[in-house]
């Protein structure tokens, strides 16, 4: 069941509102995060050029530890920054303990 959650960046001085959906899956000890960009509120200046990406981390009892993912869609710093926002606020929306 995907989720919607706005994450929020400060880009040239600028905060951007972005809205996405996610699904979180378990397989074993590594949850995996599918996210979507909302086409809706991606905003004109196209800051943000990746549209979905995955996020991962390894779970150990109740902590998880992110997992690196390569990303080829990744085009410049402000892509990363996003995804590493996305990731952070997500887990704390779900109230994942971070290790």
């Amino acid at each position: 069941m995907y989720k919607e959650i706005t994450i929020s960046l400060q880009v040239n001085n600028h905060e951007e509102h972005v809205d996405v959906s996610y699904c979180i899956n378990v397989l074993g000890e590594i949850q995996t995060i599918s996210c979507k960009v909302k086409s809706a509120t991606y905003n004109s200046q196209q800051w943000l050029h990746i549209r979905s990406f995955e996020l991962k981390s390894e779970i150990a009892g109740l902590l998880y530890t992110p997992l690196f993912v390569d990303n080829t869609n990744i085009k410049n710093y402000n892509d990363s920054a996003f995804i590493d926002k996305a990731y952070n606020v997500i887990m704390a929306k779900e109230n994942f303990m971070l290790m």
